[in-house]
């Protein structure tokens, strides 16, 4: 070898700007920055997972939608979207699990109003208390005469037709918005359709016909496309999901 040699010397840098992890952790960071590159000029959103399968980041930033109003008449501002759903109101006979107010001074629990209760605002009703009648009391009936119904009560021979017509009155106007009714079947105040209407006070032999109660026959005609049933009938499945239906989307 002549003077202008170099022995070979294991331990001295050849070139390269450092040791071999420090390049190998140079060489992954650059393909790390080009692979997001890569990723950043996809015009799309791409997710990608960590080798769990999760999903650990997307290229982007999602873009936030506005959360468009009923009949897509703009955004819903944010202050009016933070605001919880208002419970629905429903009004219920006061005897179904709410009071010993039946004229046998009975109450009648039912699991479905029960259930119910937590998630509507509910106002309890009894027609025949609030007119004055006492628990337990003689029962009352709905007699046609001269074709128009009117609510006696047997034993007694009193008719309580204009006390519950105004009773009627006065409670269904001073009502708020109200999304449903769930009434007593069969009640001569608050049934709906399945009233025994008799044709003479004192003869129940001379016929009968069925109708709806003095106060729950007139809420179909009042309260038009409300949810309006009775608890007999929501014992049927088909019948308690329609009005479900009809309830929270009033």
């Amino acid at each position: 070898m002549d003077g202008d040699s170099v022995a070979f010397d294991p331990g001295r840098k050849t070139g390269k700007t450092g040791s071999q992890p420090e390049c190998d952790m140079i060489s992954l960071t650059e393909k790390i920055r080009l692979l997001q590159g890569l990723l950043d000029a996809i015009p799309s959103p791409v997710f990608y997972k960590d080798r769990n399968g999760t999903y650990v980041a997307c290229n982007r930033p999602l873009p936030v939608q506005p959360i468009i109003s009923p009949g897509g008449k703009g955004a819903i501002p944010m202050e009016e979207r933070e605001k919880p759903m208002e419970k629905p109101t429903v009004v219920v006979s006061k005897c179904l699990g709410f009071d010993h107010c039946r004229y046998n001074g009975q109450m009648i629990p039912d699991s479905f109003v029960e259930n119910l209760a937590e998630h509507v605002e509910m106002i309890p009703v009894c027609p025949e208390m609030a007119i004055g009648l006492g628990v337990p009391r003689d029962p009352v009936r709905v007699v046609l005469v001269n074709g128009e119904p009117r609510l006696y009560q047997p034993a007694t021979g009193e008719d309580f037709t204009e006390a519950m017509e105004q009773f009627t009155h006065e409670f269904l106007a001073g009502l708020p918005a109200v999304d449903g009714f769930i009434m007593k079947s069969r009640s001569p105040s608050c049934g709906i359709r399945d009233v025994k209407i008799y044709h003479h006070m004192d003869r129940p032999d001379t016929g009968t016909e069925r109708g709806g109660g003095m106060f729950g026959g007139r809420l179909k005609a009042l309260f038009p496309g409300t949810a309006i049933e009775d608890e007999g009938r929501l014992k049927n499945f088909s019948i308690r999901k329609h009005f479900l239906s009809h309830l929270l989307h009033a």
